[in-house]
Parts: C-alpha cells; structure tokens; sequence
C-alpha cells in the first residue's frame, strides 16, 4: 500500500515539526477528510494547533513527516479524554472540515507504531 501525505489548502506546503504536542492517542482509528478510515493510527494535536496523524507503518520509521496535517480551527474547547473519548471526537480544522479521533481498546503492542514516536512528541505542553 502506498503512503500518502494528505495537506490541506491551509497548511504549509513543507513539513515543519513541531516543538511540543498538546495531546495524543494511540491505538486510534482516524477518520481523515475524504472520509477515508485508518486503524491504529497514532494522532497528535501539537502544541502549535495542528492535527498531526501517522497511519502507515512502514518499518524502522526514522522520518517525522505524518501521512496527515492541518491546521486546527482556533479557541476549541480541550476534547475529552479516557473512557469519555471513546465514543470520538471531532476536531474542526481552520479550513471547516472536521477530522474524528476515536480511541481504541488496547495497547496496540503488536504494532509497529506502538514503539516508534516522533521527535517532537517527547515534550507536552498544556492545553
């Protein structure tokens, strides 16, 4: 399956990671704009207001580019986190189009992404 890199309109042509995330989840099915369905993907919003995604799990991953970023719809209320997640959350880009975030049960353990984050995820900062 090939991987592909999913920038809005609104968001920088170039990748440019961020300092800090704000919250993350892993194992998560993601729901991008198009609509398309990603298990056991690891989300990220950044500390910078984006929405951050890495669906494919190619193995020894050594790269920070995600397969989707955009830019998050400014003043949004912190989404829900632990059991009440896991019904989904939706975030509103800058653009108006929603992406949604729903938690899975589990650890992930068996999957790639499980043991590999991205540099920036290493520093969190507060909502």
């Amino acid at each position: 399956m090939a991987r592909t890199r999913k920038t809005l309109a609104d968001t920088a042509p170039t990748w440019e990671a961020p300092a800090a995330i704000k919250l993350a989840w892993f194992p998560a099915t993601f729901v991008d704009t198009d609509g398309e369905l990603h298990r056991r993907a690891k989300v990220y919003v950044t500390g910078d207001d984006r929405v951050v995604a890495y669906y494919s799990a190619r193995p020894l991953r050594t790269d920070n580019e995600p397969d989707f970023v955009a830019a998050l719809e400014p003043g949004q209320d912190k989404p829900a986190a632990g059991y009440a997640a896991r019904s989904g959350i939706y975030l509103t880009l800058a653009n108006g189009a929603t992406v949604a975030v729903t938690p899975e049960g589990g650890c992930g353990c068996s999957h790639p992404l499980k043991r590999w984050s991205p540099d920036f995820a290493d520093r969190v900062v507060p909502w």
